[in-house]
């Protein structure tokens, strides 16, 4: 996996130690084979190389000690990534909730579990996901889940815990203070890194978590084009929209960010104008 080498700047090739032979991701978060200090030292190099680069400064690194280490959310797949063909599917969301300190994977999602628990049990976007695009690509919602990727426009944030709450913009930018701008640090890593992840998983539909993060990929990517946008007028409650846009030959499209209680309530009870809406761009 070369470029995910060169997007974590892995010189070391911790990388391979995450991986079966054939590209399938192990789980991050609980696989006794990957040691702690094998995460520890990915995170190090990584943080080191955003300080060389002018991204990061000592001060912001600083900023929180061990106890809430910065940690990395992985990018993840399910099944094998072939870099020939990548994935159809690339969804993206703006910043990480860590869970597990040094090193996880987005919504844990891995080879190391069946599809079955990411469509019945698990984090809600894999239902919505799967039900949507199974209609807009005529497959299966376990194909949807094969062909997905997910990742962040800048993987890096601190542990949740310990009296930390960090899940948003608002509040990383308070633990941080006045050490750096955190939309601009996400936005100086993400400029060179977003279109070089895009072009090596070489999707047919790039999904944003919400109309921020779209905003943010248009900015990123320099799009001069207006999006399209369909309303969604639910049965209850505020109105939300399916927006969409090109990039070269990528069709970008935001959905509401399924985060809330009150967006999940929306989701189901609204898969069918959303799934109509979709269809229309």
């Amino acid at each position: 996996m070369e470029y995910l080498k060169q997007r974590f700047f892995d010189e070391n090739n911790n990388i391979k130690t995450f991986l079966t032979d054939d590209n399938c991701l192990l789980s991050l978060e609980h696989n006794k084979h990957i040691q702690e200090n094998t995460k520890k030292e990915f995170v190090k190099k990584f943080v080191n190389k955003l300080l060389d680069k002018g991204i990061l400064n000592e001060q912001f690194i600083n900023s929180v000690d061990d106890i809430n280490a910065w940690s990395i959310d992985f990018p993840s797949w399910h099944g094998i990534f072939d870099e020939k063909k990548g994935k159809r599917i690339f969804i993206i969301g703006s910043e990480p909730h860590i869970h597990f300190k040094y090193l996880q994977s987005v919504y844990s999602f891995n080879n190391e579990r069946k599809l079955e628990d990411y469509l019945e049990n698990d984090h809600p976007i894999f239902k919505f996901i799967s039900d949507l695009l199974s209609h807009k690509l005529n497959i299966s919602k376990e194909e949807v889940l094969m062909q997905c990727y997910l990742t962040d426009l800048f993987p890096l944030s601190p542990f949740r815990g310990n009296g930390k709450s960090v899940g948003s913009t608002d509040k990383l930018q308070t633990v941080i203070g006045d050490t750096g701008n955190w939309i601009d640090i996400r936005y100086k890593y993400a400029k060179d890194n977003l279109p070089f992840e895009v072009e090596n998983v070489k999707p047919e539909i790039i999904i944003t978590q919400g109309k921020d993060v779209f905003k943010e990929v248009i900015r990123i990517l320099d799009i001069k084009d207006k999006p399209k946008e369909i309303q969604v007028t639910p049965r209850k409650g505020k109105n939300q929209f399916i927006r969409s846009v090109k990039w070269k030959e990528y069709e970008i499209i935001s959905v509401p960010h399924i985060g809330s209680s009150r967006m999940r309530t929306f989701w189901t009870n609204n898969m069918d104008k959303i799934k109509e809406a979709i269809m229309r761009l």
